[in-house]
């Protein structure tokens, strides 16, 4: 069972007026997939484990122009290692049987969801 997120000590203004629509997405990115299965639940760590590995790639390679931010960039590449750990073992655990049309339809969701979530807070 996944542990629920920490809550920050921000106060409301702080916060994105889209964090219900956050909420709701990441509720719905566990539920479905729970419906389907263990391997569907696995498939879906594996396909946003991916992403956030590409996120924090873009993030390290962009810090690497900085030298006075090398220990923010050493951190971004610890956060990174787990994600690809946390993204190997789903893998693992899903076993390497061929995804059905399904399955590999919601990860590419699961995957292009997440790019647009990025960068609609890019611009919010």
């Amino acid at each position: 069972m996944l542990a629920k997120p920490a809550r920050c000590a921000s106060t409301r203004v702080d916060r994105s007026r889209l964090l219900p629509l956050w909420r709701l997405a990441g509720w719905l990115t566990g539920a479905l997939p729970a419906l389907l299965g263990p391997r569907a639940v696995y498939a879906t760590i594996e396909a946003v484990e991916t992403f956030v590995d590409q996120h924090y790639e873009e993030q390290v390679q962009r810090l690497q122009a900085f030298p006075s931010l090398r220990a923010l960039r050493q951190t971004l590449m610890d956060c990174q290692g787990d994600e690809v750990e946390h993204r190997n073992e789903a893998a693992a655990a899903r076993g390497p049987q061929a995804s059905g049309v399904l399955l590999r339809t919601w990860c590419r969701l699961v995957g292009q969801g997440s790019r647009a979530a990025v960068g609609i807070c890019r611009h919010i």
